[in-house]
Parts: structure tokens; sequence; C-alpha cells
């Protein structure tokens, strides 16, 4: 696509998930945290002749707001192409009037969706949908697409998981067995995609068991109601669970779910899973065994190793730049991540403990991050033991660690420097 977008806000999280929506369907993008910069980066573009399509603007920046900058963009010829859109935090209603009569053609609610990002950033939706191909019937609310899902030969496969580094880790593996893939972030976004006008093209589901909004189990347990009121085929379920606890296995079952894997999911038991429910990845033609032979279980590695960098490539490939983008949301997720467990142990609060250290444990045993992922197991049973002098020293274990580990990961990048820009997240 020839279309261009410049993000413009000083919160940078706020920028780095626009440019991952942005991103996701092979937009161009840059960012900008205030309007000098902005405009200096606009300039630069259209010089080269490439100037932005569109500008996503945050209302509140400091020295100069987005009215501000939007009175200076409208007020240079060079930029009369680039459609501007603002995005606000508070005051929608009053301010969308304003920003309309500024010479914006669309007001965004902040934290911004994804769906109405997609339909900002064109007057001509269809043409855009044909332009970035970012899923069927064309819901880029639920694609999360790259370059296996632009072939139409692929079997679909729906993943429903809430954390970002699992969704990111899930997607690199699923794609490099052959099938395409979309994602959702909870169990009722995976009830909807399966009921709605799509659902259909759908040849399996992985469903994540600890979800925000709608777990797994309840999720599952409305997606077999709904196929028999509709008389929909029944799709495979899979459940992905970091617990691996006695019983769950039969929780799933009883559900209504038709398997089970654990994280971290090994190729080989992930490559087992889809060649037993959703057959070969090619949609045509015979089903051959979608088992690659070549994707060996990773051998036992030493436990409490502070990150097992092999093993990482060997399961998402040795691109430097993708794995350095993961390791830098892992670290400023993992630093806001401790910062909560530090206040929710002092108030001896259980069920903020336990779901925590469990989203730790998650999250660096996907990134082979295994110190941090054992502690953080330990901490949740120490949790569920109420042991608090226990759970206040394995968290400053996982402090130390987490230090010890931000040496490993600055070592590795001086070794291994990232390419890009401010868009460097996934």
């Amino acid at each position: 696509s020839a279309m261009r977008v410049l993000v413009v806000d000083d919160h940078t999280s706020d920028r780095k998930i626009l440019h991952r929506f942005l991103s996701s369907w092979n937009l161009r993008n840059d960012g900008a945290a205030n309007g000098e910069e902005a405009l200096k980066l606009m300039r630069d573009a259209a010089d080269i002749g490439h100037p932005y399509t569109v500008a996503l603007i945050d209302y509140s920046m400091p020295t100069m707001d987005g009215f501000e900058l939007a009175a200076a963009v409208r007020s240079n010829r060079q930029f009369d192409g680039m459609r501007l859109v603002m995005m606000t935090a508070h005051d929608r209603d009053t301010l969308c009037d304003r920003a309309i009569s500024a010479g914006f053609v669309d007001c965004l609610a902040k934290p911004v969706q994804q769906s109405k990002l997609f339909e900002s950033l064109s007057d001509n939706p269809e043409a855009l949908v044909q332009s970035v191909r970012p899923g069927p019937a064309g819901v880029p609310g639920l694609a999360t697409p790259n370059p296996t899902n632009e072939r139409a030969d692929r079997r679909l496969i729906l993943l429903a998981e809430d954390n970002l580094i699992n969704q990111k880790v899930a997607q690199l593996q699923i794609n490099k067995l052959g099938y395409a893939l979309h994602i959702v972030g909870n169990g009722q976004e995976a009830l909807d995609a399966l009921t709605g006008p799509s659902g259909h093209s759908y040849s399996a589901v992985f469903m994540d068991c600890q979800m925000p909004v709608m777990d797994g189990f309840k999720s599952t347990m409305a997606i077999r109601m709904a196929e028999t009121q509709l008389g929909h085929v029944r799709i495979p379920i899979i459940a992905m669970t970091a617990n691996a606890m006695q019983g769950d296995r039969e929780r799933c079952i009883e559900a209504g779910m038709d398997d089970y894997v654990s994280k971290p999911i090994a190729p080989a038991e992930l490559s087992r899973a889809l060649a037993q429910w959703a057959g070969s990845p090619i949609l045509r033609g015979p089903d051959a065994p979608a088992v690659l032979a070549e994707t060996p279980e990773p051998a036992p590695e030493a436990p409490a190793k502070a990150i097992d960098f092999d093993r990482l490539e060997e399961m998402l490939g040795d691109d430097p730049d993708l794995i350095q983008s993961l390791f830098d949301l892992y670290v400023s997720s993992t630093a806001k991540l401790l910062k909560k467990l530090e206040g929710a142990i002092a108030a001896c609060d259980g069920v903020a403990v336990t779901a925590l250290s469990h989203e730790a444990r998650g999250t660096s045993v996907n990134l082979g991050i295994d110190r941090m992922a054992q502690l953080a197991g330990q901490l949740e049973e120490a949790c569920v033991a109420t042991d608090w002098p226990r759970a206040h020293m394995l968290h400053a274990d996982m402090e130390a660690a987490f230090v010890f580990l931000q040496a490993a990961l600055a070592e590795r990048k001086t070794a291994y420097p990232p390419n890009g820009r401010d868009v460097g997240v996934v």
C-alpha cells in the first residue's frame, strides 16, 4: 500500500499500540512525540516525494496541542492532501465538533479501537480493505495479518489469547507450520468471531483458559451452545494453559474442548494438535500430514537459566529485530508488573498476586526467560499457601533476576543492534 501514516502522541505506550495496529496491516508508519517533531517529519517526507497520507494526532500534548498542530498543517499548502484524525481521552463529544470545524476528518476516543482506526484511515474503506487485506469479510479488528495469511489456500486458525507477547509467539509458530491465523483478545471476541458472518472460515480454535471479559471455559460453553442453536458444524477447540495442574484436562473436556496443550507449546506438540484437528495447512488438495519433521521438540535445558537465546531462535527464527522488539515489550510490561506485585504482596492481596505471578510466568516461559518463570511459579505457589514472608523474598529475587536479565539483553543488543525507528514494537 502507498498509504503512509504519522502517529503524533506524547505517550510512548499509546504510540506503540497504534504502530502495532498499523504495522499489522502492512502500512508504513512513523511516530512523533510532539507537534514540532511531527511538522519536521511531515516536511521531510513531503520533500522527498513520499508525503504522509494520514496524521493521527492526540488532542492533549505539551507545548502544542492537537488543534494548534492542525492549524500549522492546514496553513501549509505542502500538506493539503493529508487526512487529519483527532484522538482524545476525554470530552470527546465537545471536542469532535470543534475538530471537524478545524479540518479533522474524524475523531477517535482513546484507547483507540483497532476497527475504528481502520475505518478512519480512508474515505474509501472498500479500497483500503483490498489494499491491506486485513482478513475475511474485511474485519480488521479480528486480524493480525502476516505473509502466510495473504495466501487464500491456507487453513485459518483462530487464537484467543489476551497477552501480546504470547500472541506473537503463537503467531510465529503457527505461521511457521503453514497456517493462516487470526487473533482475538478474549473469550467474548472468540464467540463473536465464530458466530459472525465469517465464522465458518476457521478450521480450529486455540483457546487460552485464563482471559479477561470471558475466560476460555465460559467461551467454549457459549460456542457449543451457539453451534447447537445455529446448526453450525462443531469446530475443534484446543485449550491452552500455563498451569498444567491436576484435573485441568478433565475440566477442559467438560467445558466442551477437544484437546489440551500446555504452555509454552513445544513445536512438535503444536504441529500434532494442528494436524489432528485442522488437517493439512493447505485448504485445497489432499490432506497431507501437517507435522514438520524438521521441527523437533526442544531438548530440555538446565533449569533457571537467565535466558535461553538458542531455544528462542529455534522457536521464532533468527530475526534479531523481531526478537529484540519482543524483549523490549517484555521489559516494559514486566517492570510495571513487578511494581504491581510489590503493592499486592504488601497488601496480602492473594487474588491479585496469583493473577500477576501467573501472567509473569506465562510471558517469561514463552520467551525462554527461565529464571523469571521459575521464580514467578514459586511466588504463585507461595501465594496459594498464604506464605507472605516467602512471597516478599521471592519478589526481591524476581527484582534481582530482572536487573540481571536487562544486563544480558543490553549485551545482546550490542551484538545484534536492531534497525528501524519509533515503530519497532512487533
